[in-house]
């Protein structure tokens, strides 16, 4: 049972738990993004006795803090068969005011004055004035002793369910005492296949705790993601002690992590003990230079690997080159994301004789590395190598005219290619028609994107024309036009029916689009969802 973005309310959660509990034989519930609150929470988990089939359990984005989270720890070990647990983007490291945890009832006059109150509930809007504000809990870093201790009822039910595979407690700001209890509970689970613990503040602390945690999770872990925790290079150091032991780990997101050149260091001689390690996220983990040649030492060892994210990591011309000589003998890559490197012409020069390795590529992302049209020219040379690419990110690099026209002289020979991104190149009205002559040759393309590229109602004619052969175009981004320009794009219609329209301002923004896209790059949840 699906009820996800329905904006139920604590109310609707009520109302819908006595049909749920006659649901004895349901096997998996998602109320993701329903606005559920704390007392949406404890209503459900009244029901979990009732529910003894239930393998799937998601309340993701819902609102609950340290209250609910306690409710649904009194019942929670009653869910004996579950195998998927969802909790993630809660408020778990908050405790409501007593105030603020009553709910309003008709009598109560405040009520009726700030129907504001509502929809900061379900997610959206402001707080109204006055209205008490969560508070920290100890499990976040707070001063409320008791916090901690709170926390323990759920993390201790949590310990007793033998059969769970996936738990997702990312983005809760935990902090190290709320993770430090997490982490005792996973300890107790080895059939735990997939961890998110990402966005939880949870510092040096957190990851001693973890690193302790991980050893027995050492056989079947093969998803961890802890992404975004204020790691530091003491984190990764903790951390790298035993990461080596998961020999059958197949995805790590450390992205956001401030690890420093010395903490990847210490991490990459344990990524040498992971064989099955399939995808590895380390995008704005500050390696540097010195960061990039110890991963550069570390990759060859990782045969298996078919996805790696660098970007926003300034490893210059220098970083990278060290880390492409490595990646030519990573022939399995599917995914590669060195976007805001500094990379430079010398660097794509670099990156090119590896990218010809790669004959299984689908995904490339070199945006925002000031490239020009020499480094643009390098790397096309080395594109139409890449039979099986489907998605090019190649904005913001100074392209202008002459780089357009050396890129667009290879892309018609990507025949699977639905996903372009020239965002941010300045190629101007010369490099749009450029453009043009291509596009007539692409007929699979899903998603164009051309935003801020100085061209004018000249070149939007000439590219109008090749648009409407795209009949399969889900997505156009277009920014800073002409209101004549806009007039071309909606006189479109005909040709393609289905598009939808949404300006922002003629003269600035227009966007359009069939249908919503899924982003075409793979993130961490995508692999859980594949695993699973």
């Amino acid at each position: 049972l699906d009820l996800s973005g329905n904006a139920l309310g604590p109310a609707g959660a009520r109302s819908l738990a006595p049909g749920l509990r006659r649901l004895g034989l349901l096997q998996r519930l998602t109320l993701r993004n329903a606005g559920l609150g704390d007392d949406g929470a404890c209503a459900l988990a009244s029901i979990f006795p009732a529910l003894p089939s239930l393998v799937g359990l998601n309340l993701r984005h819902n609102h609950i803090t340290l209250q609910g989270a306690v409710c649904i720890g009194r019942t929670l070990s009653l869910l004996t068969g579950l195998q998927e647990l969802d909790l993630g983007s809660n408020r778990l490291s908050e405790r409501r005011s007593s105030a603020a945890a009553r709910p309003a009832t008709p009598a109560d006059p405040k009520a009726k004055a700030k129907p504001g109150n509502a929809k900061s509930k379900a997610g959206g809007g402001k707080e109204a004035k006055g209205k008490p504000r969560p508070t920290p809990a100890a499990v976040g870093g707070g001063g409320d002793a008791g916090g901690a201790s709170e926390f323990q009822v759920f993390a201790h039910a949590l310990a007793q369910l033998a059969n769970l595979r996936m738990v997702d407690l990312g983005d809760n700001r935990l902090g190290a005492a709320g993770t430090t209890c997490l982490c005792a509970a996973i300890a107790q689970l080895p059939s735990l296949e997939v961890v998110v613990v990402r966005g939880n503040a949870c510092g040096e602390a957190g990851a001693a705790a973890l690193a302790k945690a991980l050893p027995s999770l050492q056989g079947q872990l093969r998803v961890l993601d802890v992404a975004d925790n204020r790691l530091g290079e003491s984190g990764a150091r903790a951390l790298a002690e035993t990461l080596g032991t998961l020999a059958v780990l197949e995805a790590l997101d450390l992205e956001w992590n401030a690890l420093g050149g010395g903490g990847v260091t210490e991490l990459a001689r344990a990524f040498t003990g992971m064989p099955a390690l399939a995808w590895l996220n380390l995008a704005g983990t500050g390696l540097g230079a010195v960061g990039a040649a110890a991963i550069a030492e570390a990759l060859p060892a990782l045969s298996q690997l078919t996805g790696l994210n660098l970007s926003n990591n300034a490893l210059g011309p220098t970083g990278v080159s060290a880390v492409s000589k490595s990646l030519e003998s990573l022939v399995r890559m599917k995914e590669l994301k060195v976007s805001n490197n500094q990379m430079a012409a010398s660097g794509a020069q670099s990156l090119a004789p590896a990218l010809y390795s790669m004959k299984d590529l689908h995904v490339l992302d070199v945006s925002s590395n000031l490239l020009g049209t020499i480094g643009v020219t390098t790397l096309s040379e080395a594109l139409v190598h890449l039979k099986k690419l489907q998605v090019l990110v190649v904005g913001q690099n100074s392209l202008r005219e002459t780089g357009m026209a050396k890129l667009t002289s290879v892309l018609p020979k990507l025949k699977i290619l639905h996903t372009l991104n020239l965002q941010r190149n300045d190629i101007g009205d010369e490099g749009i028609i450029h453009l043009s002559g291509a596009l007539s040759q692409m007929p699979g393309l899903r998603n164009l994107n051309i935003g801020n590229n100085s061209f004018a109602d000249r070149g939007m004619s000439t590219l109008s024309a090749s648009l409407q052969k795209l009949l399969h175009l889900e997505r156009l981004d277009v920014d800073h036009i002409g209101c004549k320009s806009v007039e071309v794009l909606e006189s479109m219609s005909g040709a393609l029916p289905n598009l939808r329209c949404s300006t922002a301002h003629k003269a600035n923004v227009v966007s359009y689009a069939l249908r919503p896209v899924t982003p075409p790059t793979k993130h961490l949840a995508d692999w859980t969802l594949k695993t699973m």
